[in-house]
């Protein structure tokens, strides 16, 4: 197999991907601009309370305060406008990932070429 079809394959499929991920984020955004955001009617989510964040920490210590820190924040990425966002950036890195590793991948053992 000839590296020059091996570069050509890897551009279709990146193509491919791309594309395939960035028309998912654009359907995502669009649903998602149009949805109707919950608003809390007393303006203040328990996650955000000085009480809440203490109470973590006393019971779990600074760990427990970070990881739902971070739990919050990852599922604040897989939410409306913010999914379509990460949609598109996880479309970019794997269609470059299969560009830049498609070409360099060695050749089919038995020779056999498609």
């Amino acid at each position: 197999m000839a590296p020059r079809s091996r570069l050509a394959r890897a551009r279709l499929a990146a193509g491919a991907i791309a594309a395939a991920g960035l028309l998912a984020a654009v359907a995502v955004y669009l649903r998602a601009a149009a949805a109707v955001k919950e608003v809390d009617p007393l303006g203040n989510p328990l996650e955000e309370s000085k009480r809440y964040v203490r109470d973590l920490g006393m019971y779990g210590g600074t760990a427990n305060v970070l990881a739902t820190e971070l739990r919050q924040w990852l599922a604040d990425r897989f939410q409306g406008v913010q999914l379509a966002y990460t949609i598109a950036f996880f479309a970019a890195v794997a269609s470059a990932a299969v560009l830049y590793i498609g070409p360099r991948l060695p050749p089919r053992a038995g020779g056999a070429s498609r």
